[in-house]
């Protein structure tokens, strides 16, 4: 629908604004560590090896610069390589773990997870943390998810039944829930971390869909779906506690934040959306709803 485009978009490029904000932070960060400093290990980036007076003041333009350049040929070119193995390629019945454990013919899947390996290794080499090359790698192949919703189904099962959980068993083993409640200080820290982020996003989301015509009740309802935080947001604290930006409280501050976002926010958003009984424009419509509204046609307000 318009409203569900509205949103979806509006959340997309968000995300992919954060994400270029914390390539960037990284790199900030990594520029302030001295040598006897602990820090991550050293990684495949080449900015890992190169000293940074070599460019001057402009290393931080030079490196935004090849953020863009990489975010822009992810997203021109995983499609049309998506598109290529689809159409050359058999999709296996058996999926990707039969191929990899009795040597069966490359599948689609096969060459699908290694286009997003492919993908996650360019960006290690210019100094892009792999979270972030992989979320562009599945933004690109998002395109071809009606033609190929088979393959990607085996491909998204694998994820998420065998490779995400690692991600926040390592996350779970960072967090240490003892401190949450150690001080007063530590539960000021969270509870104006949680009200921050709600406030803002839900008065944002409001906002926007009003001044672009929507009701109220539906500026509410954009604004609370864009509250969650999980997967992105954990990915990002872990990285910043691995380079010592954020402390513990401010770490364990996020992880609090993510499960009292992500467990109850969806059921109040159906709540709003059934107790105002809200209809929907489909996307090809061009009339906002407070057109509508004014012709009689809705009563939402």
């Amino acid at each position: 629908t318009r409203f569900g485009a509205a949103v979806l978009i509006s959340t997309v490029i968000t995300d992919i604004g954060s994400i270029i904000l914390l390539a960037v932070s990284v790199q900030m960060k990594k520029l302030t560590l001295t040598p006897g400093q602990v820090t991550m290990p050293q990684t495949l980036s080449i900015f890992d090896y190169i000293d940074p007076s070599v460019f001057g003041n402009w290393f931080m333009v030079i490196f935004l610069l090849v953020i863009l350049l990489y975010f822009a040929a992810t997203l021109l070119i995983v499609p049309r390589l998506g598109r290529l193995i689809m159409k050359l390629m058999p999709v296996s019945e058996d999926g990707i773990i039969t191929c990899f454990l009795i040597g069966q013919n490359s599948s689609a899947q096969t060459c699908f997870l290694f286009l997003v390996l492919l993908t996650v290794l360019i960006g290690e080499f210019l100094g892009i943390n792999l979270i972030i090359g992989a979320f562009l790698a599945g933004l690109g192949l998002s395109k071809l998810m009606k033609s190929g919703g088979d393959v990607f189904r085996r491909f998204e099962g694998i994820g998420y039944g065998f490779l995400i959980p690692f991600l926040f068993i390592s996350i779970g083993m960072k967090t240490d829930i003892s401190v949450v409640f150690g001080s007063i200080t530590n539960l000021e820290i969270i509870l104006l971390t949680v009200l921050g982020l709600i406030i803002s996003k839900v008065a944002s989301g409001w906002f926007a869909m009003r001044i672009t015509g929507f009701s109220n009740a539906k500026g509410l309802c954009a604004g609370m779906m864009t509250v969650p935080q999980l997967s992105a947001t954990l990915a990002a604290a872990a990285i910043g506690k691995d380079l010592g930006m954020l402390d513990d409280n401010f770490f364990n501050a996020i992880i609090i934040l993510s499960v009292a976002t992500t467990l109850p926010v969806p059921s109040i958003v159906r709540l709003i959306i059934e107790r105002s009984k809200m209809t929907f424009t489909t996307i090809e419509s061009t009339e906002p709803d407070a057109f509508r509204i004014r012709k009689g046609q809705d009563d939402l307000l």
